[in-house]
């Protein structure tokens, strides 16, 4: 199954892991998925929510996981819209 764990942007830049994200992500790579995580607040990302949403299509996954947190909630809700 391909698996895809999206860190929306939020007006704050991360400079660490989303490690929540990543321990999923490990866990389900070890039963044999395919996990992407796309961070867009990560200090190196430019992700715009339509970059995020050409990456969903070219990755084409059957899951989509996405965090909102108090900080990305309307960015959150805009994306899934």
């Amino acid at each position: 199954m391909r698996i895809l764990f999206i860190q929306p942007k939020t007006a704050n830049v991360s400079e660490s892991l989303p490690l929540g994200v990543g321990y999923m992500a490990s866990e389900l790579k070890k039963i044999g998925h395919k996990v992407k995580i796309l961070d867009a607040t990560a200090v190196y990302a430019r992700y715009e929510n339509k970059d995020i949403i050409n990456f969903c299509k070219e990755y084409s996954p059957d899951i989509i996981g996405i965090t909102i947190l108090t900080s990305n909630t309307k960015n959150s809700y805009n994306l899934l819209n």
